[in-house]
């Protein structure tokens, strides 16, 4: 009876979402990636060049919408591929160092996904100039600097085309919807009695979390300075290799570092959440063998535990962006939000891995080779916009995308986390069957655990 009370309900749950994707006004439409702009420049001495873009209309040129790159004369011609954080755009601007002579541009090159238009040296020569002499033009149009604000630019309009038909997004997106909801109702007593549970030993995780928060530093004379300074030498670790070493350029319209923290910081809590609460009924097994205590809770004391730091996490990439004038402020909400994700997508995992790994220790070592493959799968120290379109839609189906991606969003772009409702909807569903997981093979194998430990 039960199964085919599920066919039914699966059923139910298909013909709903095909009617939402038929009957979902166009106005709710899917914007498609970002503008692609490449330029081809040499200086005839080594010079930053500015490319600055207006995303919306009527706004003007804005240090905040700028991607600074270092072109070397020795270099000649080099080709400039950036991806701006835009599907509009109003205006391109190309700036130089007043301390060169002369700029040469070639061509422009702007992608719109569905049109690749090129900009000749004719429409280049058109372009209108400040501090900038138009001297020759042939296969390139060179520009004679003579003034402290030398740039030439162009108010040409470009947007990424939109789709207003039948969007198939719609109808995956109420699928998984009504899917979720089914086994949320499906197992809907295992959740109250787990959320119960929490509830009413809330003062003891509250003492454990700090009493292991505590002992992560214990013994040593500088504490929890520890727990800050390791983020902070491995982010300038790879600040140096990427920007120093590699001269990696500005990302996503902002300073490296600042692209980089916004990864890094979220993804060093993920990870030590994961990691220490894969040890929750071993490191506890003293607790595990009394009879009289819910050894649900230890997944979550771990998980509370490693929270605590998180909040000095994210105080560092708040000072990190006051550093650069870039203070979040108001979209502190996102970062207690994706904070939130973390910590429910972290518990979720750590159930399942801490419950085998009282029984299989092996699976300590093995999550250590599988935070390695994460870690780099997962674009924290690169762009996902380098990937072709083939390939892009494969990342954005890691969880953890959704949580590095939206803490740019919200830090870099201003976005608030509810913009990306295909990502949370994808986030939320995978989160909430790896905590349902996790909740049912503690219950399976708790049985056992005392007389393993």
């Amino acid at each position: 009876m039960k199964k085919k009370r599920l066919i039914v309900a699966l059923f139910i749950s298909v013909v709903f979402a095909l009617l939402a994707g038929v009957l979902m006004p166009n106005s709710r439409v899917y914007r498609h990636g970002k503008i692609k702009v490449s330029i081809e420049v040499s200086v005839d001495r080594d010079s930053t060049i500015r490319t600055y873009y207006i995303p919306q209309d009527n706004l003007g040129w804005s240090e905040n919408w700028c991607i600074l790159t270092e072109v070397k004369s020795s270099e000649g011609i080099k080709n400039i591929d950036m991806v701006l954080p835009t599907d509009e755009l109003y205006g391109l601007r190309l700036s130089c160092d007043d301390s060169i002579d002369k700029m040469v541009v070639k061509n422009i090159t702007i992608d719109t996904k569905t049109e690749k238009k090129v900009l000749d040296t004719d429409t280049i020569a058109s372009f209108d100039t400040n501090d900038m002499t138009l001297v020759k033009k042939q296969d390139s149009v060179d520009f004679l600097v003579n003034g402290y604000d030398p740039y030439i630019y162009t108010n040409e309009q470009y947007k990424v085309p939109v789709d207003t038909s039948i969007n198939y997004r719609y109808v995956i997106m109420a699928f998984v919807f009504l899917f979720l909801f089914i086994i949320i109702y499906r197992n809907y007593q295992i959740i109250i009695d787990m959320v119960f549970g929490v509830y009413q030993a809330r003062k003891q995780i509250k003492s454990l979390a700090v009493s292991d928060f505590k002992s992560r530093f214990s013994g040593s004379y500088l504490g929890t300075f520890w727990g800050v300074i390791q983020p902070i030498m491995t982010i300038l670790l790879f600040w140096f290799v990427f920007q120093v070493g590699f001269k990696s350029r500005p990302m996503s319209n902002a300073p490296f570092v600042c692209w980089l923290v916004a990864g890094m910081i979220p993804w060093n809590f993920f990870s030590d959440a994961w990691l220490s609460g894969n040890s929750a009924f071993i490191g506890y097994s003293y607790i595990v063998k009394k009879v009289v205590f819910n050894i649900d809770i230890l997944p979550i004391v771990k998980i509370i535990a490693s929270s605590i730091m998180n909040i000095i996490y994210n105080l560092i990439i708040i000072g990190v962006y006051a550093l650069y004038g870039r203070i979040p402020i108001i979209h502190i909400i996102d970062m207690v939000y994706f904070s939130f994700c973390l910590m429910a997508f972290a518990l979720g995992l750590s159930m399942i891995t801490s419950a085998l790994n009282v029984f299989i220790r092996d699976i300590g070592q093995f999550l250590n080779i599988v935070m390695q493959f994460l870690m780099w799968l997962t674009p924290i120290m690169w762009d996902y916009h380098m990937l072709t379109g083939k390939w892009s839609w494969f990342y954005k189906l890691n969880p953890l995308f959704y949580v590095i991606n939206g803490y740019r969003d919200a830090l870099i772009d201003k976005k608030w986390f509810f913009t990306n409702y295909y990502g949370m909807i994808l986030f939320w569903t995978v989160t909430v069957l790896v905590n349902i997981i996790g909740i049912k093979l503690i219950r399976k194998l708790k049985p056992h655990f005392a007389d393993v430990l």
